[in-house]
Formats: structure tokens, sequence, C-alpha cells
């Protein structure tokens, strides 16, 4: 996170480094990841968070991770992010979003 400039959230847009405090509409309504996206009986998202991210090469944040980047500046306060899950907790079906 070294270019991250205050109250803003660096993602790229044909290339170019873009910075928002909201996750961009591109990124929203999606699932966390392919099982979840192909359990959707309706309303089904083209794509999911997991997949999006390695298309980007990077990872999803860890809850750690997203708190830490919270601490930098309001982020998401109208919009939510996943955040990468633990194995125990996938398990169960669950899937954190902050």
């Amino acid at each position: 996170m070294k270019n991250l400039k205050k109250s803003s959230i660096p993602y790229y847009l044909n290339g170019t480094e873009v910075f928002s405090a909201e996750s961009p509409k591109s990124r929203r309504n999606v699932c966390y990841d392919r099982e979840g996206q192909e359990a959707r009986k309706s309303v089904i998202p083209e794509n999911n968070a997991i997949d999006m991210a390695a298309a980007m090469g990077i990872e999803i944040l860890t809850e750690k991770e997203y708190r830490e980047l919270q601490k930098l500046g309001n982020f998401d306060t109208k919009t939510s992010s996943w955040v990468k899950t633990p194995p125990d907790i996938r398990k169960l079906g669950g899937r954190p979003l902050c």
C-alpha cells in the first residue's frame, strides 16, 4: 500500500491507478468466490471477488489488513468489501464482508 493516498482505495482502470473511497461500481454486486457464484439460483452476478482479484494479480485483504486500512481514512462508508475468509469459516459456509 505504498502509493495509498489518505481516504482513498487504489484500483486500476485501463492500466491507470485510480483512487476511490468506495468500491467502484464495476466491483459491486459480486459473490465472494466461484462456489458462491455458481450456487446462486437467481440474480447471478457476472463475476466474483476472488477471481477478480486473481485477474489483477492481487489477493483479497484479510480482516486484519482491512482494519489497518480503515485507520488511514474513511473507506466503504456507503459500500462493503469482501475480506479473505479463513478455511474454518468457509467450511461452515460463511464469508466475511466488511
